[in-house]
């Protein structure tokens, strides 16, 4: 997966940062899984909202993090 930190700004001048996460040909909004969107197709996520890109930043590490605790490569079989 592919990520992306975007900055966006309303008409009153707030600023923030969120995330877009690249799966196969498009991108979508990253937002963190509740009962509430369970529903919503991915494309569909307004997006969580961070106030600094660093916040931004740490999110994406965890993100990589779990997809890598997910490959997993055996590295020994022995006989009991």
């Amino acid at each position: 997966m592919k990520y992306k930190i975007c900055r966006f700004q309303d008409a009153n001048g707030k600023e923030w940062y969120q995330i877009k996460i690249k799966w196969l040909f498009f991108w979508y909004n990253y937002e963190k899984p509740t009962y509430a969107n369970y529903d919503c197709a991915f494309w569909e996520f307004w997006g969580d909202r961070f106030s600094s890109k660093e916040d931004a930043q740490q999110r994406i590490d965890e993100l990589i993090t779990e997809d890598k605790s997910r490959k997993i490569k055996l590295l020994e079989c022995a006989e009991a």
